[in-house]
């Protein structure tokens, strides 16, 4: 359960990373080289989800290990997927695969803290 839980932390902390990196630079979320102020704007409204989100991903199995926690990591499982197909679509790779690993960790988890 040890390495599992350290690869959800580490699942949760590499989507908060790419959210801090995106309100850094923009473009890297949007592929766009000039964002518009809207592209500016989605970032923002992302990070704002995504961080918060992140964090309690991070924690929530170190905390408690019943029902609650593993529907906060069955809903982090399932923005992964949402997020497999956008990379699927757009055919961003590297986008595909950190979610890849996201979803199967953090399902993978979920599953474990409710045994």
């Amino acid at each position: 359960m040890t390495i599992l839980l350290i690869l959800n932390t580490l699942a949760a902390i590499a989507s908060t990373a790419s959210a801090f990196a995106a309100l850094a630079r923009p473009g890297l979320m949007t592929r766009s080289t000039a964002p518009t102020t809207g592209e500016r704007i989605y970032t923002v409204a992302y990070a704002a989800r995504a961080v918060p989100f992140g964090i309690v991903t991070a924690i929530a199995p170190f905390v408690d290990r019943g029902v609650p926690t593993a529907l906060v990591l069955f809903a982090a499982a399932a923005a992964q997927l949402v997020d497999i197909g956008i990379a699927t679509r757009t055919r961003v790779t590297s986008m595909l695969a950190g979610a890849t690993v996201g979803a199967i960790v953090h399902l993978i988890t979920a599953i474990a803290v409710l045994q």
